[in-house]
């Protein structure tokens, strides 16, 4: 299961960090293709509930 972190202000998860996202924005754009790709990455639908609930506190970020 992927481990999500609580970020500070402006910092990205390691795991969305390894993509080398620099901003929010990018971080964003990642979000909508990776939910519509690369979810069958995701080992449960737990890791998919937690990824989608952190999206909208990051969101808010931009």
């Amino acid at each position: 299961m992927i481990l999500w972190i609580e970020p500070p202000k402006n910092t990205l998860p390691c795991e969305i960090k390894r993509f080398g996202c620099r901003s929010a924005a990018w971080y964003t754009s990642a979000i909508i293709t990776r939910s519509a790709t690369n979810f069958k990455t995701l080992e449960n639908e737990s890791s998919k509930r937690l990824f989608l609930n952190r999206t909208p506190k990051l969101t808010a970020l931009n």
